[in-house]
């Protein structure tokens, strides 16, 4: 068993205070063979993001299905930390400690809301323990 980084790199621009289906993050979890159920300790989830106007705070809901049915993570917030020299520019990170399995497909979703305002997700990054 190795850590993994996972990485979504697609932005998704206009964030705001409400969950919406059509701006939701996939995230591959590479499984070997490709169809292989995702099994595995998650660790960390790490959201860059860029145009922040007035938002402070990011809840994360991450899922198994891309209409965000079925939670894996339930609503959970972080403080959204601005960049030194760059105020439009933050990260939000969620420490996990939670063993989590898939039963059908490897690809997870990621849902955010801000608490006012709006972001704009650069990339999601998801760190797991376990076999690919």
């Amino acid at each position: 068993m190795g850590v993994n980084l996972v990485r979504n790199t697609a932005g998704v621009s206009a964030i705001g205070s409400s969950f919406d289906v059509n701006k939701s993050i996939m995230i591959d979890m590479d499984m070997i063979p490709p169809h292989q159920p995702f099994e595995g300790y998650l660790s960390m989830i790490l959201i860059q993001v860029s145009s922040i106007s007035a938002a402070t705070k990011l809840t994360i809901r991450v899922c198994k299905d891309a209409a965000g049915n079925q939670c894996l993570i339930t609503d959970t917030i972080s403080d959204l930390y601005t960049g030194i020299s760059d105020a439009t520019r933050g990260s939000a990170i969620w420490a996990l400690n939670c063993y989590a399995k898939t039963y059908e497909l490897n690809d997870l979703y990621i849902f955010l809301k801000t608490d006012t305002g709006t972001v704009s997700v650069d990339y999601a990054e998801m760190t797991y323990e376990g076999d690919q």
